[in-house]
């Protein structure tokens, strides 16, 4: 998957108050160019090369083939406009300020509203704004250890702080208020209904210019010496911001990619977000403190190659492998 340019998207009119219906793109096709036949009469040997005519209008062909296979993902993109603006770093402030950073892109890459927050924050540059928002916002009581401050150099921002921070953002700039949740299958919901009920959330919010902030959380499996037995074990929680997605998807889609905004480094990328059903995994729910591990592969699985910090150490053992989940989201 490839970054394209996109064009910008008029959101002015828009209101969260009705769903946005979905549209097909038509693509017609016109018959290829006919190929002219040659002459009998060149030499047989020549005649074995095409000539220079007949190769511009061979490239063409294939060029216009090229076009008719590529054109239909593009088109059939629910996005944001990027405008070749440069992502927020987190690494400017540390390496666990994700959270604050997946902010500010939200706000930078959002609708014309949410840029205009983004440009009366206070800073002269991104790394000022970043530093900015976190001496203003996230040194505030933590919803969840209201003895805590929102944002730890330790830890980062818990879920609901990171919600919480977003929330007095939109109140005070007069935005649409976002709402939190855990991305956590219903026990009786089937993956494939799961796969299309993620995708119309992220594609709701970007509709009417609100960056969805999604939580990836990796995960390894690990083997208990007291009791014997393998169990998960939650590594890194980390926040990156969804710029686009498919418009629509296959009835019996398994998963579609997505881009979104990696902090650590500020760059764009591409995903992949997917229901599994065979490989099993686990899904935590809850606090740190008070959570617990569900069964049934209730999360989807996120491809991101793109995002290093979710890995495990380079001089990790073979068989340790990370598993990569979408935990929670931010949208509207």
């Amino acid at each position: 998957l490839c970054h394209h340019a996109r064009q910008p998207r008029d959101l002015s009119d828009a209101s969260p108050s009705s769903r946005p219906k979905g549209w097909r793109h038509a693509l017609g096709r016109k018959p290829l160019t006919q190929v002219p036949t040659r002459s009998t009469n060149l030499n047989p040997l020549r005649d074995l090369s095409p000539s220079v005519e007949m190769t511009k209008r061979m490239v063409s062909v294939f060029c216009t083939l090229a076009l008719f296979a590529i054109a239909p993902a593009h088109a059939q993109t629910t996005s944001l406009n990027l405008e070749n603006l440069a992502p927020v770093n987190q690494l400017t402030y540390s390496d666990k300020a994700c959270g604050p950073a997946a902010i500010l892109n939200a706000l930078k890459f959002g609708s014309p509203e949410h840029r205009t927050a983004f440009r009366q924050i206070p800073g002269a540059n991104d790394e000022n704004k970043l530093h900015g928002i976190i001496d203003r916002y996230f040194c505030r009581p933590s919803v969840v250890s209201p003895a805590e401050k929102r944002y730890s150099k330790f830890g980062g921002v818990k879920y609901r702080a990171l919600t919480a921070t977003m929330r007095d953002i939109a109140e005070e700039f007069g935005l649409h208020a976002p709402h939190g949740r855990e991305i956590i299958r219903g026990a009786d919901q089937h993956p494939m209904e799961f796969v299309a009920e993620v995708h119309r959330s992220l594609a709701y919010s970007l509709r009417f210019g609100q960056a969805p902030i999604i939580a990836l959380s990796s995960q390894i499996a690990e083997f208990d010496d007291e009791t014997g037995n393998w169990r998960w074990k939650s590594l890194v929680d980390h926040y990156v911001v969804v710029t686009g997605v498919p418009k629509e998807l296959r009835k019996s889609a398994h998963g579609f990619a997505f881009d979104y905004i990696e902090p650590n480094g500020g760059r764009h990328a591409t995903g992949f977000i997917n229901a599994e059903r065979r490989q099993a995994h686990a899904a935590f729910t809850g606090s740190s403190r008070a959570g617990r591990w569900l069964g049934g592969n209730r999360h989807l699985l996120v491809t991101a190659p793109e995002s290093p910090s979710l890995s495990i150490a380079d001089d990790a053992p073979w068989h340790s492998r990370t598993l990569i989940v979408l935990s929670y989201m931010i949208s509207l």
